[in-house]
């Protein structure tokens, strides 16, 4: 076997290794393991992000499943079909360490890890990926400092990066921790030599922060930024007639993100939530206005479902059954093992069989990830006795 052969079946191997520990492949990884998506994902970029995000439009979207549905898998492929085409990404988990009450932390969380691919490599931090874009020499940030965002100070912090090719490396230092939502003050930016940069990260200017930075980015010559929010634990549901402050707030902030992907003060922005069920319900409970916001009417003569703005999980798969998922999976994976010299004799019939079981004991929706599970660890044990 020739090295590349070699490393192709090492990386294949390993891959496998985390689907079948994980029931979900490495984000970078999500596109080759994928079972079913590739139709719905070719909507998605022609309908939303060329039609729509990349023309400075922006969008808001909800995808709806249970735990083990393939949510946070959805996520990961639209998250790379994103970096694919020159857009930015910033991912938020939703659970007790991160909760929709605070503009703050979803702010900061977005500057701390929002993220570019340049030349295959991975750029995260709002400071590294203005750094990146400059060092590219391809950027024009005219455009930048022609036009008036909702916050100055982080406005003039971006363009401080392209203007000031002489900075100081504390100075440098000062900004960069500025951009990634540090609590940098006007005076101790003024000490290293920078002026013009002042009101950093708070809970008042978070919004303004956030828009600022998602339209920068789109006029520094970018596609546009998804915002994806994946609800890992249920963070949003209400038990009782009068909702809390606390929820009162989480869905505020959820009707001034609709609002600003309706009105067009979010540019180039695609905003998208993987929710567990009973989200959405809540939020209407929660905010009735929010709730007249993300009600679906459906156009019985649309041809195209995937159009409404809340969709289930299993609604974008080509594959809407148990059954035909079980095929097309051991389908994947069957020639992931024969692309590595495995033997693939009585291998389909044996996933088929084996993936059988696991439908019957779970009749729920949160099947797949079971699933995935056991097909991945057939499929290495193939590739494991061939070595």
């Amino acid at each position: 076997m020739n090295e590349i052969k070699k490393k192709k079946r090492e990386e294949i191997s390993a891959g496998l290794k985390k689907v079948a520990q994980y029931g979900v492949p490495e984000i970078a990884a999500a596109m080759e393991y994928d079972v079913g998506s590739g139709k719905f994902l070719d909507y998605f970029k022609e309908e939303v992000l060329e039609s729509l995000i990349f023309q400075g439009g922006s969008t808001v979207r909800f995808f709806e499943g249970p735990y083990g549905s393939g949510k946070t898998h959805l996520l990961d492929l639209i998250r790379e079909l994103a970096l694919d085409n020159n857009m930015a990404v910033g991912f938020t988990e939703l659970g007790h360490d991160i909760k929709l009450d605070d503009w703050r932390q979803i702010t900061n969380n977005v500057l701390e890890n929002i993220e570019i691919r340049i030349d295959a490599e991975r750029i995260r931090s709002l400071d590294s990926i203005l750094l990146a874009l400059k060092r590219s020499g391809q950027v024009d940030y005219k455009a930048l400092k022609n036009t008036i965002l909702p916050h100055p100070g982080f406005q003039r912090a971006m363009l401080l990066i392209f203007e000031d090719d002489e900075m100081p490396s504390q100075a440098q230092e000062k900004i960069f921790s500025y951009l990634r939502g540090e609590k940098v003050g006007a005076g101790e930016l003024a000490r290293s030599g920078i002026r013009g940069v002042k009101g950093p990260l708070s809970k008042r200017n978070a919004e303004q922060v956030l828009k600022t930075v998602l339209n920068g980015l789109f006029l520094l010559g970018l596609n546009g930024t998804l915002l994806l929010f994946d609800e890992a634990e249920q963070i949003f549901r209400i038990n009782r007639a009068n909702p809390s402050q606390k929820i009162r707030v989480s869905a505020n902030l959820m009707r001034r993100l609709v609002d600003g992907s309706a009105s067009g003060t979010l540019v180039g922005t695609g905003v998208i939530f993987a929710v567990l069920p009973g989200f959405i319900d809540a939020c209407g409970n929660a905010y009735p206005a929010l709730g007249q916001r993300l009600e679906v009417s459906y156009d019985s003569r649309d041809s195209n479902p995937w159009r409404q703005p809340i969709l289930t999980v299993s609604s974008v798969s080509s594959a809407n059954t148990p059954e035909e998922f079980l095929q097309s999976a051991s389908i994947k994976f069957e020639s992931l093992v024969n692309e590595c010299g495995g033997n693939t004799e009585g291998l389909r019939k044996l996933m088929i069989k084996k993936g059988e079981q696991i439908i019957r004991n779970d009749a729920s929706s949160g099947y797949r990830r079971s699933l995935m599970k056991v097909l991945a660890a057939l499929a290495v044990d193939r590739i494991e006795k061939r070595g």
